[in-house]
């Protein structure tokens, strides 16, 4: 999952402030990058592999996983949230 992690990093970016609570820097100390509870990250790259995957003889190349995992985002958005409501996000 690290190299997905780093991608999600990488690919999405951050809005200026919270989507939930519409707090921003300076009055939240850092914005997250966080997954819809519908799949998580893991979820979103297994999915990416099943519709890869031919057979068990037959490789997949990692970057096309990851290509994959990245398009498997729209129907699961990246959501940008502080702290805070990331928590309470995650506990629903």
């Amino acid at each position: 999952q690290g190299l997905a992690q780093n991608l999600v990093q990488n690919f999405f970016k951050t809005d200026t402030k919270c989507l939930l609570c519409s707090k921003s820097k300076p009055d939240v100390k850092q914005l997250e990058r966080s997954h819809c509870n519908n799949y998580s990250r893991y979820d979103l790259l297994l999915l990416a592999i099943e519709d890869l995957y031919d057979d068990k003889d037959t490789s997949i190349k990692s970057g096309d996983i990851l290509k994959s995992f990245i398009l498997k985002h729209e129907c699961c958005p990246i959501y940008t949230l502080c702290k805070k409501c990331h928590w309470i996000y995650d506990k629903k």
